[in-house]
């Protein structure tokens, strides 16, 4: 019960567990190695998750991110547009701040706060903030159930309302004709 969305792609050999969700116009290639994605992760739109990247449990990778065959640990968040190079390593509940690159094999230890090209420590997660990580990721899931009901429709359901909006665009042109 994953939800992708229609415009996402989804290449080779790719796991994902429960309630993973892979956003609009996200590519996730397991076409050179295997690509696994644990359980409520969130792929976000138009982020690239390439061969060899394995993301654990909880995860959140926001919008446009790229993660290049490593590893991001569970209750983790790689931020908009952050790199993650290869054999690199975020460990569990860490977050690499939005537009940060992560250096080949570097590693963010669990609890920890990155951020800049090349990334460095900037600081240490509270427990708080570590509980908002995993909530951040509970919210993709239930967002993801709302995309899985509207894309739910049969081939004839979304074309009879596709003719209905043409059949209506048509009258609509007709009104403002007279």
């Amino acid at each position: 019960n994953c939800f992708i969305a229609p415009n996402a792609l989804v290449l080779g050999d790719v796991f994902a567990g429960r309630k993973v969700s892979v956003g609009y116009g996200a590519v996730v290639r397991g076409d050179l190695a295997p690509v696994k994605i644990g359980e409520s992760s969130h792929i976000g739109d138009k982020a690239v998750i390439l061969p060899g990247t394995k993301i654990g449990k909880w995860c959140v990778v926001d919008p446009m991110a790229v993660i290049d065959g490593a590893q991001v640990c569970s209750c983790s968040m790689v931020g908009s547009a952050a790199i993650v190079m290869k054999d690199a390593k975020i460990e569990s509940n860490a977050l690499l701040c939005a537009a940060s690159v992560l250096q080949r094999g570097a590693v963010i230890p669990s609890g920890e706060v990155w951020s800049g090209n090349p990334a460095e420590k900037i600081g240490t997660l509270t427990d708080e903030e570590k509980e908002q990580l995993i909530k951040a990721a509970k919210h993709e899931v239930v967002m993801a159930v709302g995309h899985g009901d509207s894309w739910a429709q049969t081939w004839e359901e979304q074309e009879n309302y596709r003719l209905g909006r043409e059949y209506w665009s048509r009258w609509a042109e007709g009104q403002q004709e007279m």
